[in-house]
């Protein structure tokens, strides 16, 4: 998380790479994330919406799914899949 936040503070809005820096690091950690299935560590931020939306997007949500249902987070799952 604080990898996201590091992100968003050192790119200048006149950078040219200003939506770019945030979107890769962003994409590194939820890839990390995935990888090591550790969902809960964003799942009280302001980043989990946007690693959610990540992973529907690319079509990868399974993971975080049965996260939630192992930690029977119901109605956290219905409010995401619905």
């Amino acid at each position: 998380m604080c990898l996201l936040l590091f992100a968003e503070k050192q790119c200048r809005p006149t950078d040219k790479l200003v939506v770019l820096c945030p979107l890769q690091v962003a994409e590194k950690v939820y890839e990390h994330v995935a990888f090591s299935e550790r969902y809960d560590d964003l799942r009280s931020t302001r980043h989990f919406g946007g690693m959610t939306f990540y992973f529907v997007w690319d079509k990868r949500i399974d993971g975080l799914l049965m996260d939630m249902l192992q930690r029977e987070l119901y109605v956290a799952l219905l409010d995401t899949y619905v």
